[in-house]
């Protein structure tokens, strides 16, 4: 039988209530985002706060406590990824149908992880009083100054030729992989621009845009969408072209708005490189 949030919370702070070295113990992540529609594919993103941080992540055993485990990643004892001092977390899938990822913080280091999106669940000394109200705020879309906006124009106009010549030399994996990596991020930067501009910079677009939906036109995020491609090459010319048009556009209202300058001859001269192409 699944277990209700409710049930999984209670188990939680039944283990971290008997482990003296948890001192508090917190929610994080969308499912105390208000802004979130819950669903069941949320995860738990519980932080322990503890004394001895050390010799905590030295035993993992506790971990089982909580169920049979389906997978489980700990990232911090990967030799790739980027890591952080003074955290070790654990992202575990258990086979009841629920995931876990617990992150483990030295009590003395804990201001550092601060998080505008935290719910206190247990606080065993006074450490979190006067926590506000869980808030998306830390993720608001920020807005940019001139440097930032043409810089973000300057770039993605620029790996837009990365593409292209990728298409030329039928070299498919390198050009999607610009295609998707970096001009994709920018296009995507000016969509959030665009959202905060139109929502008073106090609203988030959330994880790889998971928000758009809801503050883009139906006809705006259907264009968007069109904006990823297959392996064909001709189609990956097509998406090439709507994200140069979207982007376009709405670098140039952005421009008008924040009265910044945009860079025509720049946009023209790449216009006619890819044409050229």
């Amino acid at each position: 039988m699944k277990k209700s949030a409710e049930e999984i919370k209670t188990m939680i702070l039944n283990f971290a209530q008997l482990n003296s070295s948890i001192r508090a113990v917190y929610l994080e992540g969308s499912r105390v985002n208000p802004n979130f529609p819950p669903d069941e594919f949320q995860d738990y993103d519980v932080v322990f706060v503890v004394q001895d941080f050390e010799n905590f992540i030295t035993n993992d055993s506790w971990t089982n406590i909580f169920g049979e485990k389906i997978i489980e990643q700990q990232p911090e004892t990967f030799s790739f990824g980027d890591k952080l001092d003074n955290f070790f977390s654990y992202l575990i899938i258990y086979k009841a149908g629920f995931r876990i990822d617990f992150s483990i913080i030295p009590i003395e280091k804990r201001t550092d992880f601060n998080d505008s999106l935290r719910e206190i669940w247990l606080d065993k000394d006074g450490l979190y009083t006067n926590t506000p109200a869980s808030s998306d705020q830390d993720y608001w879309v920020i807005k940019p100054n001139e440097k930032w906006f043409q810089e973000v124009c300057n770039e993605f106009w620029w790996v837009s030729t990365y593409v292209a010549k990728g298409l030329a030399r039928n070299e498919i994996p390198y050009a999607i992989k610009h295609q998707e990596e970096i001009l994709r991020p920018m296009l995507m930067q000016m969509l959030d621009w665009k959202i905060g501009i139109e929502q008073d910079f106090q609203v988030s677009t959330g994880k790889s845009g998971k928000f758009y939906p809801k503050y883009l036109s139906e006809e705006y995020y259907q264009k968007f969408l069109k904006t990823y491609s297959d392996s064909e090459k001709e189609n990956i010319w097509k998406s090439l072209s709507i994200m140069i048009e979207i982007f376009s556009e709405t670098a140039k209202n952005i421009a008008e708005t924040l009265n910044f300058n945009y860079n025509l001859a720049e946009e023209s001269n790449i216009l006619k490189y890819l044409k050229e192409i």
